[in-house]
């Protein structure tokens, strides 16, 4: 049931579905487990109902009625009380991190990121030290970058962007100052060197940028209009497409492809014309996806090598 008070959460994981689900007219849900054979396991009678859990489905991370930031593990063992005053938080995919934003003062709408590990013994750290976080955004798999906003468009799904690291090797960065900022794709490349970054933002699409995250200094830099969205497989290598315009046979829109590595002065390469939109990387980073219908070429599902 979805209710503007208490909007349910799926999450699939390998290990099953973690979901927050709320009765008619409640503002808090019931967090449950549902595994391989439709068994429903509870794991809480009462939490706000936006959840996080990583891939491999041992950790569903919620925020309790009384703003208490807890851990809990699908395999039904007792759960983890984190902290207090939690504002949001999340489970990074790989199982590694727990991250969450503890409110400046109880009740305060903002405050500063933490995190722990979900291994060995509990030991928060704080990431970021403007009490300012309002809202976390998933990294991808083993990155060591953690984004997060001090203001965000919950309709739009917009906002400024800072950036922190989990292993504090370098300090907390301003992204964009835009409050109009998004992620689509990978926020940060494959070597964890770039930071990626979409303003300027249409149906769907927007102006790609880039920011160098190892220098202080560093300028950010436009790369691309009209951009859908943007991965990164290795290094610095950036997988994008431009030129989007809405239509096409996915009803969305279509696209330029494009490849660019950041590292070298050579310009972006391109691989399609008007496909789809949505395109796809390999699980082993190597190749894409990608659909089209253009005229210059025979209509169908392509394979194309990154490297």
């Amino acid at each position: 049931r979805n209710d503007p008070t208490c909007s349910p959460s799926i999450v699939g994981t390998t290990n099953g579905l973690a979901v927050a689900y709320c009765a008619a007219g409640a503002t808090l849900a019931t967090l449950v487990r549902v595994d391989s054979t439709f068994a429903v396991t509870t794991l809480s009678a009462s939490v706000k109902p936006q959840i996080s859990a990583d891939d491999a489905g041992k950790f569903v991370f919620a925020i309790d009625a009384t703003s208490h930031a807890v851990v809990h593990r699908m395999s039904g063992d007792p759960p983890w009380a984190v902290d207090t005053d939690a504002i949001a938080g999340l489970i990074t995919p790989d199982g590694t991190y727990v991250a969450w934003i503890k409110a400046s003062t109880t009740g305060a709408p903002s405050g500063d990121v933490f995190m722990d590990r979900l291994s060995g013994a509990p030991a928060s750290t704080r990431l970021s030290t403007d009490a300012k976080a309002v809202h976390l955004f998933t990294p991808k798999a083993h990155s060591n970058h953690l984004f997060y906003a001090t203001n965000y468009d919950t309709t739009r799904f917009a906002s400024d962007l800072g950036a922190v690291t989990f292993d504090r090797s370098t300090p907390g960065r301003v992204v964009s100052t835009d409050p109009a900022s998004a992620l689509y794709g990978d926020a940060v490349t494959a070597d964890e060197k770039v930071a990626m970054f979409f303003t300027n933002l249409g149906s769907g699409d927007g102006d790609l940028w880039t920011l160098d995250l190892t220098s202080a200094g560093s300028a950010r830099k436009a790369l691309a209009t009209a951009v859908w969205w943007a991965f990164s497989p290795r290094d610095e290598l950036v997988i994008y497409n431009d030129n989007w315009v809405g239509g096409g046979t996915s009803s969305e829109g279509t696209a330029d492809i494009r490849i660019l590595d950041l590292r070298t002065s050579t310009g972006p390469r391109l691989v399609a014309a008007h496909a789809e939109n949505n395109f796809w990387i390999t699980p082993d980073g190597t190749s894409f996806v990608y659909a089209t219908n253009d005229v210059s070429t025979i209509p169908g599902i392509y394979i194309a090598r990154l490297f």
